[in-house]
């Protein structure tokens, strides 16, 4: 016997087992019984004798109600709208968040003092309140320009401006000055519009 002797063969096993697997499956119903099923509605159920034979028992029902045709029309203003299947889903916003836990506030009583607050005396030196607009003139004798609100200054290094400061140094972007009556205090930058 060939191979393709056996695949046929087996192929025709195959074929037979599945028919009569489907023949088995299929119902027994006669075209009589299908019709009286149709006939009498779903409350008739055949039922099984003895020997496993269905019975041709149908069961009528006990009352057939009237269809009312107005009953099939929708009612008005019954009809929902859903979701929209042309629109992206929209997700619902999300829960607010709890209020914050507020606390009472604790009162501290302040401590006890005895003595009179100690006051700072030591001089310091007084506020700068002009500003540094910039300089010109040659890179051996800068000029600085000072403003203090419209009052327009120009100093070279080591000129003193407004009775209590000295220019130190002159610089391209900054001025660095001096105090006066404060020779031991660090020179304060000011930078040019600072």
């Amino acid at each position: 016997m060939t191979e393709s002797s056996r695949k046929k063969l087996l192929l025709g096993m195959l074929g037979a087992l599945l028919a009569i697997f489907a023949w088995k499956q299929l119902p027994e119903l006669s075209s009589r019984e299908s019709e009286a099923q149709i006939e009498a509605g779903p409350a008739s159920r055949p039922r099984r004798g003895r020997r496993g034979r269905r019975s041709r028992e149908v069961v009528q029902p006990k009352e057939v109600r009237e269809l009312m045709l107005s009953s099939l029309d929708p009612e008005p203003g019954s009809y929902t709208l859903g979701r929209n299947l042309w629109a992206f889903y929209t997700p619902p916003a999300p829960p607010p968040p709890p209020p914050p836990l507020v606390r009472p506030p604790v009162f501290v009583p302040p401590p006890h003092v005895d003595k009179e607050p100690v006051v700072d005396e030591t001089p310091r030196p007084p506020t700068i309140r002009f500003k540094y607009l910039g300089s010109f003139g040659p890179k051996n004798r800068k000029i600085a320009v000072l403003a203090e609100e419209e009052n327009l200054v120009n100093a070279l290094e080591g000129d003193v401006v407004m009775k209590n400061f000295r220019v130190a140094k002159i610089g391209f972007e900054s001025v660095y000055i001096e105090y006066v009556d404060f020779p031991d205090a660090e020179a304060a930058q000011l930078k040019v519009g600072g």
